[in-house]
C-alpha cells in the first residue's frame, strides 16, 4: 500500500503523462487539421456532403423538381408523392424497385443485341431442354467489366444455373461446382490477372469429372476471358503459357488444349457440339483460334449486371431480346498487323533540354520525358485494313509489298490478316435485302433507304450499314491529306422481323460527312472535286466490295469476292468547294489550324519530323520502328514546363469580391433560372462571391462539387463510371452495372442505348448524385488499350452517336455527365504528362469526332480533361483545344474538369502548379479534380487580375452547371446552402476536446504532484497531524474480534475484515462509528472526509475533478457527434426513411382493424429423411421434436475445418482472450468457403446443426453452397435476425435437418458463391447428431485423443505430449524457440530437413503509409546481410514470399531479422504473418539486442512453428501491424522439412538453424 501510494505521488508519473497526452494532443490536433484539409478526398471516400439546404419557404414538390423521375411512389389519384426530408427540403418517393428492374431490362436488351455470332455451324441456337458441359474458370470468376476507377463489384441477379433453367437449359453443375470449387481453393491460382496471366485450370484437373459427368449429347461450351483496365494496358509480352509468347489476347496453352479435347471427344460421339464465347472488351486475335474446328464462336463482351443472362438468351435464342450484334472492331489473326501498335508504349525522348523534374518517373507523377506519335495517321482499324485491300485490288502505291505483313505469306493478303471486318455479325435466321435507294432530301443531305426481310425460320434485327468513299486526288498527295477506302457515316437496326416480315429502313447521311480536313493547303476543311461512292453493306468489307463492283472490279482483279454493285450510289462533285465547310455549321466560328504543335512535323521551332504512314507509298511510309523524337528546341521546352508566369492584360482590373451589387439585392442562385448564361445578372450573382469561395469552388472537385454559400449553390457529389452508378442505391442497397461501352456500340442501336442512357440517370438521380465520371469517348487505337473497355469502338462516327444518344438520356436527368478522357488518351502507359503527336487531319476526323457529335448532337454538358499533353502542351492548358475548338466550334457551354490530379496517390504538377492552373484557366478549364479544396489554390496569382477574371468566369460556367443539374431539386430562390460538419468531422472534434481535456487535467496533477511532495507541504502535513494527536482525548473501546499475542487482528481472526457499523479498524482499537487511523469520534461520511489525510484528499479532489470531467466528456460527446449533422452513418441517405406521406412518424402499434390478419404460414423445415422438423426457431403445434433429438452429439469446431481462402480474407479469431475460437471473412468473399472432416464408422444419417453469427435480418443458409460429399445440400434453415444491428461474433445454433453419411470419411462443405452482402456469415462449429464420429484427433500424431471412442479403427490412442516449453509447435510436436535451453526441447522444429532459404529482397515488396520498403546491406565478411529495411513504423508495408510446392504438407518456417533493444513478439509487435491468407499466431519472441540500442544491421533466426503448404503456389506474407512501433528488419525466410524440399526454386541446404 505504502509503494502503490509512493508511486501514485511520484512526480514523474503525472509529468510523463502529461507530456504523453499534451504531445499526443498535439498529434490529434495536427491530424484533425490536416483532415480538414483533405476533407473533399474524405468526403469523397466515405461519400458524405458538407452542404446542407435549409428551406426557408416551403415550395410545392412538382414545383421544385425539376428534374423528375419516372418510377415514383404514387398516391390514389395517380399523383407523385412528396415528402419533407429532415433538411425541410421536399422531395418525390422514388419507386426504386420499379427504376431497378428498367435498368435491369435495358441492360439485358443491350447485352443480347450487343452479342456478336463470329461463326455457327448450324450448332446455334440450342434445342429446349439442351444439356451445357460449361469449360473454362471463367464460368466462376467471370469479367462482367473491365478494371479501374470504372470498375465495380457485379452480383447478377440471377446465378449462371438459375440463368439456364429460366432460357430452357439444362447445366452440368457437377462439373461447375468442380470447376468453382478448383477455383475457390485454389488460392489465387486460377484467378486471372489482369493484362498479365489467364491462369486456366488445366485438362488434367478436369478430366475425371469430365469423364464421370459429361454426358452424350452434352453441348461443351468454353468461355475464355480477357481484362485490363486503368494503369494496366496490354502488356505486348504475354508469357510462354500463351500460343504466341508475346501476345495476352491469344489463347493461352491451357485453353487451346481443352478445346482441343473437346473437339476430340464430339469426334468420338461423347459430345455433341464445342462452342467458345470470347468475355473481353479487347479484341482476341484469331491466329490460333481459327486453326480450331469450333461449332460456333460468339464474341458476348462484357455484360455487367445481366451478363449471365445474356449468355442464356444467347445459347437458347429465346427470350425478348435477339442475338444481333456487329463488331465495333476489326478482328484479326495477329494484333500486331494493326500499323498503331509499332507505337504503343513507354518512349523517351532521345534527347532532351532543361524540362522539368526529368526524373519523375513514377506512378502518380508527371512524365516529363515520355512521349508517342500517333505515326499510323488516320488508318486505325478498318481505315487501315480496308484501304490497303482496295490499293492492292486496284493495283499500285506498293500496297501488295510486305510492309507490314504479319500473317500474310507472299506480300500483304487482307484475308491472311484480317478475320472478321469492322461491322459484321451472323443471325440465327437470314436476311435480304431489295430495294437500295439514295435520295437527296431538302438540306443537301442524303437519304439512303433498304427493305430489309426475314428469310429463315427464327426471329431476328438486320442492320444497314451505309459508308461513303471519298477521292484520293493528287492535291491530296500534294499537301499529306489521307482518305480511307470507306467511312461509317450511317446506320439504323430494323425492328423485331418474324420469319416472312420485312422492314424499310432508311439512314441520313449528312453532306457535311463528305468533307476532309487539310491541314497543309487551306487549313480547314474542304470538299474536293471527284467522285464520292455510298455503298450499304452488311459490314465494312462488304460494303467496300459493292463500290469496287461499282468501279468494275471483280474477282479476277484480287477481290476475295464479288461486290454487288446495285448497293453503291456514286455522287460526282464537279468543282473543289474551300469555303463552306470553313465555318462550323453549329457556332459559325471559323475553322482552321489549331493543333500545328500537335503534329510534330508543323511544331515551330521542332526541326525533326516524321514520317506518317500514307497510300501515297504503303511500302516506303509503313513505320518499321516506333518514331524517334526528342525535345530539345526552345519552344517545346518551354511548352514542356509547368505552365508560364502568366502577365496581367492591359486594361484589366480587379473583379468585385463579396458585395451585393444587384439593383433588386441579394441574389441567389435559383433566381437565375430562367436567365441565359451572358445575361448581365450573372455578373451582379458573381461579385458576392469571396475570392477565397472562387478559389476553394474551382479546387474541390474530387467526387464533388462544392457548394457557395453567398450564393446559396447546392453542394453537389460526383461518383466514378462508365459501368453504372458505383455507389449503391440508398434503399436497395445494391448497385447495377450496364454492359460495358464497347458491347453498347457493338448493338448498332442508338434506341436501346438511349433508352440505356435514360436508365444510367435515373441510377444517378435516386441515389441523391449529381455528376457520373462518363461515358468513355477515346478510340481503340489498337488492341493494346487498358481502358478500351471504358471507350466504345475504333471508329469516332459510331462512337460519336452512341454517346450522343447516351449522353441525352443520362443528362435527361439533371446528372452532369463528364465525358472522359478528352482527349488522345488511348495507352495508360506512362500517361501521366506524355507528350503525344498526330496530325490535325487524323485528330480532328478521327479523336475528336466521338466528342463533337457528343456536344452538337447530344448537347453534351460535361468533359474530363486526361493526364497526357497533346505536343508538349497539357490538355487542360490547351487553348486551342478547348476555347477554340470545344467551346467555340462546336458550342459546348458546360463544364470541364481535370481527371484526378493532386492528392493521396497524384501530385501531377503539370496540372496543378499555380502556372499551370493559370494557364488552364485562359484555355478554359474550369474544376481541378483534386483531393481537397483550397482557398489558396493559387495564392501566388491574387494581385493578377487577368488570372483573376479567368477564376471568375471558370465559377461562372461552374455555377451554370450546378443550376441546370438535379442538385437544385427541391430549391427555390429562397433556400439556404449553408456548409456543415459531417459525421467524421464531428468524430475528429470530439476526440480532439477528449485528448485536450485528459491532458489538461494530467498537466494539473502533474503541478499537484510537485505540491503535495515538496519539503514545504510535508511540514505543513506534519505539522497538522501533531496538532490533530495532541487534541485527541478519547480511549478507543475494545475490539469486537479476537487477536493474536501482538494484539493486532489477522486475516481469518473473528471480527477480521471489518463489517457492519461498528468499523472496527484503528490500530489502537475502533471508534463508535469507524474512525481513522488513530481512531475517532462519529459524525457520518463528512466526518471521515474531514479525518483523511491532506495527501488523501489532493488525491480524492484531483480523481474527482477528473471523474467529473469524464463524466461531462461521456455525456456531451455523444450528444455532439449525433446531433447537426447531415450525415449520420448510422442512417441510409434515402431522405424519405420512416417518413409517412403526412410527414409524421408511423405508430408501429396502431394496426387498421379492416385489414384482415395474415394466414399463419406452415413450416417449410420438415426434413425429407426423418420426417421431424428442423427449424430450432419452429414452435407450431406437433413440431416440439427436432430432428435429430436425442441422438448423440458429435462437435466439430470450425477453427480446426479445412479452410477455402480465395480472397485472403478468412482468419480464425477468438471471442476474448479465453474465448472460443471463431472462423471470419466469409461475407461477401466469394470463393472463401469451410470444409468439415468427419469420420464415420459406418454408412447412416445425422442430423446436420451449424452455429452461424447473427445479421440484422434473416439469413437463409442456403446463400451459401452446401455441399456433402460434394454433392449439393438443399435446405430452408435459416439464422433468425437480429432486428437491431449485425451480430459477427454472437453464435446460435441452425439445424439444417439430416445429411447421408458414408463408411469412412466424409466432408461437410459451405462455400461462399456470390459477392452480395448477403452471401456468408461466420462459422463458430458444426454438431452432427448421430451415431458416434470421431472429431478428436491429435494434430501431433495424428491418433484419436478421445478414450470413449470405441471406433475399431481408433483404438490406438494417443497418450499425451508433455512439454514444459510454451514454445511446441501444434502440429510436429517440437519446441521452435531457438533460444530455448530446456532439456526436453533439445530437437527443434525442423531441425535435420532439407531447408530452403527465401530471400526477402527477392519477394514482393509492398508499400505502406510511409512508403515504399529499401533493401540495405550491412555486416561484413561471413555476417554480411542483405535485407529489406523501412518496415518500422510503416504500416501497411508487406513482403511476399511466393513457395511452390509438389504437394501438401507441413514445413517449419523461421524468420531472419534484425533486433530491438528490447524483446518483442514477431506475431503480436511486429507483423501479421499470413500463410495461403490464414493469420498464424505463435509465441515466437525475437531477443534484445543486448546493447541496450536497436540492431538494424546483424539478423536472427526466429522460429514460428510448423505450416500446412497447399500443393501449387502459395503465399507467406510479412504484413506490418498498425501503430508498429516494434518493427523489424527482414532478412529471409527458412522453409524445413524432412520429405524433401518445399520448392523448386529456393536454395536447398540440410537444416541447421542457428540463432
Amino acid at each position: 500500500m505504502i509503494q502503490s501510494k509512493k508511486f501514485i505521488l511520484k512526480r514523474s508519473v503525472w509529468v510523463l503523462l502529461s507530456i504523453f497526452f499534451t504531445i499526443f494532443f498535439v498529434i490529434i490536433l495536427l491530424g484533425n487539421s490536416i483532415a480538414n484539409d483533405y476533407a473533399p478526398a474524405i468526403h469523397g471516400f466515405l461519400h458524405t456532403d458538407p452542404y446542407k439546404k435549409i428551406v426557408r419557404e416551403k415550395a410545392e414538390g412538382p414545383e421544385v423538381d425539376y428534374f423528375k423521375s419516372d418510377f415514383t411512389q404514387k398516391d390514389a389519384d395517380g399523383n407523385t408523392i412528396y415528402r419533407e426530408d429532415e433538411s425541410g427540403v421536399i422531395r418525390p418517393v422514388y419507386d426504386d424497385e420499379a427504376m431497378r428492374e428498367n435498368s435491369r431490362d435495358v441492360a439485358l436488351q443491350a447485352a443480347v443485341e450487343g452479342t456478336v455470332i463470329l461463326s455457327n455451324d448450324d450448332a446455334l441456337p440450342l434445342a429446349e431442354n439442351t444439356r451445357v458441359s460449361l469449360f473454362g474458370v471463367s464460368q466462376v470468376n467471370y469479367q462482367y467489366l473491365g478494371v479501374g476507377s470504372g470498375g465495380m463489384t457485379v452480383s447478377p441477379p440471377l446465378t449462371m444455373e438459375e440463368s439456364f433453367e429460366k432460357y430452357g437449359l439444362e447445366l452440368n453443375t457437377d462439373l461447375y461446382w468442380k470447376y468453382f470449387n478448383l477455383f475457390s481453393m485454389g488460392a489465387g491460382k486460377y484467378t486471372q490477372v489482369r493484362c498479365r496471366s489467364v491462369n486456366e485450370v488445366p485438362w488434367s484437373e478436369i478430366e475425371s469429372t469430365v469423364d464421370s459427368t459429361v454426358e452424350q449429347g452434352d453441348v461443351a461450351v468454353m468461355i475464355a476471358s480477357r481484362v485490363a483496365g486503368e494503369k494496366w494496358d496490354v502488356v505486348p509480352t504475354g508469357g510462354d503459357d500463351f500460343m504466341d509468347p508475346q501476345n495476352f489476347l491469344d489463347l493461352t496453352v491451357d485453353e487451346h488444349t481443352v478445346l482441343q479435347n473437346l473437339i476430340a471427344m464430339r469426334d468420338r460421339g461423347e459430345i455433341s457440339k464445342v462452342v467458345l464465347l470470347l468475355n473481353a472488351a479487347n479484341p482476341f486475335q484469331f491466329e490460333h483460334i481459327s486453326e480450331l474446328d469450333l461449332d460456333a464462336c460468339v464474341w458476348v463482351g462484357m455484360g455487367g449486371t445481366m451478363a449471365f443472362e445474356q449468355i442464356a438468351a444467347t445459347l437458347s435464342g429465346r427470350g425478348e431480346y435477339v442475338v444481333s450484334g456487329r463488331l465495333p472492331d476489326t478482328y484479326v489473326y495477329n494484333n500486331y498487323s494493326a500499323p498503331a501498335t509499332v507505337n504503343f508504349g513507354d518512349y523517351t525522348w532521345s534527347e532532351y533540354g532543361d524540362v522539368p523534374d526529368p526524373e519523375n518517373n513514377q506512378m502518380g507523377l508527371t512524365y516529363n520525358t515520355k512521349y508517342v506519335v500517333y505515326q499510323e495517321n488516320i488508318y486505325v482499324g478498318y481505315r487501315y485494313y480496308e484501304t490497303r485491300y482496295e490499293d492492292v485490288v486496284l493495283g499500285g502505291r506498293n500496297a501488295d509489298a510486305s510492309a507490314g505483313s504479319v500473317m500474310s505469306t507472299d506480300g500483304w493478303d487482307y484475308n491472311e490478316e484480317v478475320a472478321y471486318p469492322f461491322g459484321y455479325g451472323l443471325s440465327y435466321t437470314k436476311f435480304t435485302r431489295s430495294g437500295f435507294e439514295v435520295t437527296e432530301n431538302d438540306d443537301g443531305d442524303y437519304e439512303v433507304s433498304v427493305t430489309i426481310k426475314n428469310d429463315g425460320d427464327h426471329n431476328g434485327k438486320d442492320v444497314l450499314q451505309v459508308y461513303v468513299q471519298k477521292p484520293y486526288t493528287g492535291y491530296d498527295e500534294e499537301h499529306g491529306i489521307e482518305k480511307a477506302a470507306v467511312e461509317l457515316v450511317g446506320f439504323g437496326k430494323t425492328k423485331l422481323l418474324e420469319p416472312g416480315d420485312e422492314d424499310r429502313v432508311t439512314v441520313t447521311v449528312k453532306a457535311e460527312d463528305f468533307k476532309t480536313y487539310d491541314a497543309d493547303g487551306q487549313k480547314t476543311y474542304i470538299l474536293e472535286k471527284g467522285d464520292y461512292y455510298l455503298a450499304a453493306g452488311e459490314n465494312a468489307h462488304d460494303a467496300l466490295n459493292n463500290i469496287l463492283a461499282a468501279k468494275g472490279k471483280t474477282t479476277a482483279n484480287g477481290m476475295d469476292y464479288n461486290g454487288n454493285a446495285d448497293y453503291a450510289h456514286k455522287i460526282t462533285v464537279s468543282a473543289d468547294d474551300y469555303e463552306t465547310y470553313r465555318y462550323s455549321t453549329a457556332t459559325d466560328a471559323e475553322i482552321t489550324n489549331r493543333f500545328d504543335d500537335v503534329d510534330i512535323n508543323r511544331y515551330e521551332g521542332a526541326d525533326q519530323s516524321v514520317t506518317y504512314l500514307s497510300r501515297k507509298n504503303w511500302a516506303a511510309t509503313y513505320p518499321e520502328k516506333a518514331a524517334s523524337l526528342k525535345c530539345t528546341s526552345e519552344q517545346m521546352v518551354k511548352d514542356m514546363q509547368y505552365g508560364d508566369e502568366p502577365k496581367a492584360e492591359e486594361g484589366d482590373e480587379m473583379p468585385v469580391y463579396g458585395k451585393v451589387t444587384a439593383a433588386s439585392g441579394q441574389l441567389t442562385l435559383a433566381m437565375l433560372m430562367d436567365y441565359d448564361y451572358d445575361d448581365p445578372l450573372w455578373q451582379n450573382l458573381l461579385d458576392q462571391m469571396t475570392l477565397d469561395e472562387q478559389q476553394y469552388l474551382i479546387s474541390y472537385g474530387l467526387h464533388h462539387i462544392a457548394g457557395v454559400e453567398s450564393v446559396n449553390a447546392p453542394g453537389l457529389q460526383a461518383r466514378d463510371g462508365p459501368g453504372g452508378m458505383k455507389t449503391g442505391n440508398p434503399v436497395l442497397k445494391s448497385t447495377h452495372s450496364f454492359p460495358s461501352e464497347v458491347t453498347m456500340a457493338a448493338t448498332f442501336n442508338t434506341e436501346v442505348i438511349g433508352r440505356l442512357g435514360e436508365a444510367f440517370g435515373m441510377e444517378v438521380l435516386h441515389t441523391y448524385y449529381t455528376i457520373i465520371y462518363a461515358p468513355g469517348a477515346c478510340l481503340h487505337r489498337c488492341a493494346f488499350g487498358g481502358r478500351n473497355w471504358e471507350y466504345f469502338s475504333e471508329d469516332g462516327f459510331l462512337s460519336g452517336k452512341m454517346l450522343a444518344v447516351e449522353c441525352a438520356g443520362i443528362q435527361k436527368y439533371g446528372v452532369i455527365v463528364e465525358t472522359k478522357h478528352f482527349v488522345l488518351n488511348e495507352q495508360e502507359t506512362v500517361r501521366h504528362g506524355i507528350a503525344t503527336f498526330a496530325t490535325e487531319q487524323s485528330f480532328r476526323e478521327l479523336y475528336l469526332k466521338a466528342f463533337e457529335l457528343g456536344v452538337t448532337e447530344g448537347n453534351m454538358n460535361g468533359v474530363m480533361t486526361s493526364f497526357n499533353r497533346i505536343g508538349c502542351t497539357w490538355v487542360g492548358a490547351h487553348k486551342g483545344l478547348i476555347t477554340d475548338v470545344l467551346r467555340g466550334e462546336w458550342g459546348f457551354d458546360g463544364l470541364v474538369e481535370t481527371d484526378s490530379c493532386l492528392g493521396a496517390s497524384d501530385n501531377l504538377q503539370h496540372i496543378v502548379h499555380p502556372y499551370a492552373v493559370a494557364e488552364g484557366l485562359f484555355a478554359g478549364n474550369d474544376l481541378w479534380m483534386c483531393g481537397t479544396g483550397d482557398e489558396n489554390f493559387i495564392e501566388e496569382l491574387e494581385d493578377n487580375p487577368t488570372v483573376m477574371l479567368a477564376l471568375r468566369e471558370a465559377c461562372h460556367r461552374i455555377l451554370y452547371s450546378q443550376l441546370h443539374s438535379n442538385g437544385m431539386n427541391g430549391m427555390d430562390e429562397t433556400t439556404q446552402i449553408v456548409k456543415i460538419k459531417v459525421w467524421w468531422q464531428l468524430v475528429l472534434d470530439g476526440i480532439t476536446i477528449a485528448t485536450g481535456v485528459i491532458a489538461g487535467v494530467l498537466i494539473l496533477f502533474a503541478v499537484a504532484s510537485f505540491i503535495v511532495t515538496s519539503d514545504r507541504f510535508k511540514r505543513f502535513v506534519a505539522a497538522k497531524k501533531s496538532a490533530k494527536e495532541a487534541a485527541a482525548t478519547s480511549v478507543p473501546a475494545a475490539g469486537a474480534g479476537t487477536r493474536a499475542a501482538d494484539g493486532l487482528l489477522r486475516d481469518g481472526d473473528i471480527g477480521y475484515p471489518p463489517t457492519g457499523s461498528s468499523g472496527n479498524g484503528g490500530q489502537n482499537g475502533a471508534g463508535s462509528d469507524g474512525g481513522g487511523r488513530d481512531g475517532g469520534s462519529g459524525g457520518g461520511l463528512w466526518a471521515k472526509l474531514k479525518a483523511l489525510s491532506p495527501l488523501k484528499k489532493v488525491l480524492i479532489i484531483a480523481a474527482a475533478v477528473f471523474l467529473v470531467a469524464a463524466i461531462v466528456l461521456a455525456i456531451v460527446l455523444p450528444v455532439t457527434l449525433s446531433g447537426g449533422s447531415h450525415d449520420d452513418p448510422g442512417k441510409t441517405d434515402d431522405p424519405t426513411e420512416d417518413v409517412t406521406p403526412g410527414g409524421e412518424d408511423p405508430d408501429p402499434d396502431e394496426t387498421d382493424p379492416d385489414e384482415p390478419e395474415p394466414e399463419p404460414e406452415g413450416c417449410d423445415c420438415v426434413c425429407e429423411i426423418c420426417g421431424k422438423c428442423y427449424d430450432l426457431y419452429c414452435e407450431e403445434v406437433g413440431h416440439e421434436e427436432k430432428c435429430g433429438d436425442g441422438r448423440e452429439e458429435n462437435v466439430f469446431e470450425a477453427e480446426e475445418a479445412k479452410l477455402y481462402n480465395a480472397t485472403g480474407s478468412l482468419a480464425i479469431k477468438y471471442n476474448g482472450p479465453d474465448g472460443e475460437g471463431y472462423v471470419d471473412g466469409f461475407n461477401g468473399k466469394m470463393g472463401n468457403g469451410i470444409e468439415f472432416e468427419v469420420y464415420s464408422p459406418a454408412a447412416g444419417t445425422a442430423s446436420l446443426e451449424v452455429w452461424l453469427s447473427r445479421r440484422t435480418f434473416d439469413f437463409p443458409v442456403s446463400n451459401m453452397l452446401i455441399q456433402v460429399n460434394d454433392k449439393s445440400f438443399d435446405t430452408n434453415g435459416y439464422v433468425p435476425g437480429t432486428g437491431d444491428g449485425d451480430k459477427w461474433r454472437e453464435f446460435v445454433p441452425v439445424n439444417l435437418g439430416c445429411i447421408e453419411l458414408v463408411e469412412g470419411d466424409n466432408t461437410v462443405r459451405f462455400m461462399v458463391t456470390t459477392s452480395g452482402d448477403d452471401s456468408g456469415l461466420n462459422f463458430d462449429k458444426i454438431v452432427l447428431r448421430g451415431d458416434h464420429m470421431c472429431s478428436s484427433i491429435c494434430p501431433i500424431c495424428g491418433l484419436c485423443t478421445d478414450p470413449d471412442c470405441d471406433i475399431p479403427a481408433h483404438a490406438e490412442k494417443c497418450q499425451g505430449h508433455v512439454h514444459t516449453c510454451d514454445s511446441v509447435c501444434p502440429i510436429c510436436g517440437k519446441c521452435y524457440d531457438l533460444f530455448c535451453e530446456d532439456p526436453v526441447c533439445e530437437d527443434k522444429c525442423g531441425a535435420g530437413g532439407v531447408a530452403e532459404i527465401y530471400e526477402a529482397e527477392e519477394a514482393e515488396l509492398g508499400a505502406g503509409k510511409s512508403g515504399e520498403l529499401k533493401i540495405e546491406s550491412g555486416g561484413s565478411g561471413e555476417n554480411a546481410v542483405t535485407y529489406v529495411a523501412g518496415l518500422n513504423n510503416n504500416e501497411g508495408s508487406s513482403v511476399t514470399f511466393t513457395v511452390e510446392s509438389d504437394e501438401a504438407k507441413a514445413v517449419s518456417l523461421y524468420a531472419s531479422v534484425s533486433r530491438r533493444a528490447r524483446e518483442i513478439s514477431l506475431t503480436s509487435d511486429a507483423f501479421e504473418i499470413t500463410v495461403n491468407g490464414v493469420r498464424i499466431t505463435t509465441e515466437s519472441a525475437v531477443p534484445e539486442s543486448g546493447t541496450g540500442k536497436d540492431d538494424w544491421r546483424s539478423c536472427v533466426n526466429v522460429g514460428l512453428g510448423c505450416i500446412r503448404l497447399n500443393e501449387g503456389t502459395n503465399t507467406i506474407v510479412f504484413k506490418v501491424l498498425p501503430g508498429s512501433e516494434n518493427c523489424v528488419n527482414l532478412d529471409s525466410i527458412t522453409l524445413t522439412t524432412v520429405d524433401g524440399a518445399a520448392s523448386s526454386s529456393g536454395s536447398a541446404a540440410v537444416a541447421d538453424i542457428g540463432g
